[in-house]
């Protein structure tokens, strides 16, 4: 999605119609735009986006800092499942905050098998950030995820969708357009991805080249042997 600013508008399709929709410039950073500033936007007509990057982060180092003005804590009340808040505040959340010389307490990586209570936490911290931003009035709220970053984006349009997000937007970083000046370029053509080249010295690569093919197997073995690869000496 081409970045644009809260005050142009970009036309969306919608079946056979065709609408304007005002929308803000999101930042897929972390909080680069959190629920405040969605909320200014979309209280004054147009499209509201929060950044959905890392929300499960933001939110457990949020309650380790105190929740400043008890805003975190508000929407943790409203979440649907108790069991899940209450396990989140009881694990991260440090009344008055943190001392400054205590590091955060990390949470866990994504993987193939994430845990339970990361899981939970994702889906609890979108939920957070998008009522935030919905709450107290009738604007459209969007909630924008990165598609390179597909681990925890399940769980976290649960979360969002729970709080009765509006739109989804997701975004990825698109290839830079050849420049004018070369062939690509001159052509209208999306340049090719360049084959990498090794730091490997031309010795070395002729080296592991005959290595590979079998090079160093024994001598006076027959040359079709050698070709094939069989009775071949590792030389490690």
């Amino acid at each position: 999605m081409v970045p644009l600013q809260p005050s142009h508008t970009r036309p969306a399709r919608v079946a056979p119609l065709q609408v304007r929709v005002p929308v803000s410039a999101p930042h897929t950073g972390w909080g680069g735009s959190s629920w405040p500033l969605a909320k200014a936007v979309s209280t004054r007509g147009h499209l509201g986006v929060v950044s959905g990057t890392a929300l499960d982060s933001i939110l457990a180092r949020k309650l380790q800092v105190g929740d400043p003005g008890g805003h975190l804590r508000r929407a943790i009340a409203r979440f649907p499942d108790r069991l899940v808040a209450e396990r989140a505040l009881r694990r991260y959340f440090v009344p008055g905050g943190k001392p400054a010389d205590r590091p955060f307490e990390n949470i866990p990586m994504y993987s193939t098998r994430p845990p339970q209570r990361l899981v939970e936490l994702t889906v609890l911290a979108n939920f957070v950030e998008v009522y935030l931003a919905k709450e107290a009035h009738s604007g459209r709220i969007g909630i924008n995820y990165l598609e390179k970053i597909q681990a925890p984006n399940l769980a976290s349009l649960y979360g969002a969708m729970l709080a009765g997000v509006d739109y989804v937007p997701a975004r990825q970083r698109r290839p830079k357009p050849p420049r004018a000046s070369s062939p690509e370029g001159r052509q209208g053509r999306v340049p090719r991805a360049r084959p990498w080249h090794s730091p490997m010295s031309a010795p070395a690569k002729a080296r592991d080249r005959e290595e590979r093919r079998g090079a160093l197997s024994r001598p006076g073995e027959p040359r079709r042997a050698r070709a094939r690869g069989e009775g071949h000496r590792p030389y490690f």
